[in-house]
């Protein structure tokens, strides 16, 4: 199995963050957090915002953040991977590995089992599509080891590969019988030029993710997340997402900016003011 070395970390109300380093000294990120079951209501309640300062505990939804990469070959302008000048692809075992270091973190107060939801999320440093053979045999990793577990896979569409990635998902959907797959967009605008900019990666259009939408929908009654993280005069066009996308199909999260080094270097703010507690 492989080991990390935990170069920092930070506490925030509602969990941790780790920087750690690979056996080969490759620097990757791991999130270990939880929330009340209320925010799982989200769509229904029009927000997942928590009016008091009641996080729950793992018991109620504990998620794991993992890295499927060290940096990142997209270099969005406003992510802090982007300062990372090397990066490379993680292996199934170092992404599965993240999940055990922060399961044995907290072996002595809960369990996975313990959890009402424990969730996986893909969400770290990464493009999975372009790690795909490792992501998806690291999805069947956790679910053997973790079957209580669900995965949710963050992605910007990238045209080379996404079909690829997406039959060897639902290929996993199928062998396991078990819908506990989410996918999500990082969509930021609703404007094709802006988006370029913001993803400089050849991806699927507004129209192309519609399509996926509509054909994991085929399999899945999990809807695919449309993840909005809204800077400056970004378009957000509400009549372009109804054009394209239906309530049944699609669901749409609106995600502060998180200002670092890259996003000040781009002149790039977020529109979304509010922030996490520490």
């Amino acid at each position: 199995m492989s080991t990390f070395k935990v170069t920092a970390s930070r506490n925030f109300a509602n969990g941790s963050v780790y920087a750690l380093r690979t056996e080969d000294d490759f620097p990757i990120e791991t999130t270990d957090t939880f929330l009340p079951m209320i925010t799982r209501d989200a769509e229904a309640r029009g927000t997942n915002e928590l009016v008091l300062a009641n996080f729950g505990s793992r018991k109620d939804r504990w998620m794991i953040g993992v890295s499927v990469m060290s940096g990142c070959p997209v270099r969005c302008p406003f992510c802090a991977t982007g300062a990372l000048k090397k990066w490379r692809n993680l292996t199934a075992e170092e992404i599965l590995a993240q999940v055990d270091f922060i399961v044995e973190k907290n072996q002595d107060k809960f369990k996975p089992t313990d959890a009402e939801e424990f969730r996986i999320l893909f969400t770290r440093m990464r493009e999975p599509v372009m790690n795909k053979k490792e992501v998806i045999k690291a999805i069947k990793l956790i679910k053997n080891k973790y079957p209580h577990a669900t995965v949710a896979l963050s992605t910007v569409g990238p045209k080379i590969g996404m079909k690829e990635f997406f039959e060897g998902v639902k290929k996993i959907v199928k062998e396991y019988q078990d819908d506990f797959i989410q996918f999500q967009f990082s969509v930021h605008s609703t404007d094709d030029k802006q988006r370029d900019f913001l993803q400089p990666v050849k991806k699927y259009q507004l129209a192309e993710i519609k399509e996926f939408a509509d054909e994991w929908k085929k399999i899945s009654s999990r809807k695919v997340t449309l993840n909005f993280t809204l800077c400056d005069d970004n378009e957000f066009d509400a009549e372009k997402i109804e054009k394209y996308f239906s309530a049944d199909s699609i669901f749409i999260k609106l995600s502060p900016l998180n200002e670092n080094n890259i996003s000040t270097k781009n002149h790039l703010s977020g529109v979304i003011t509010a922030k996490n507690l520490a």
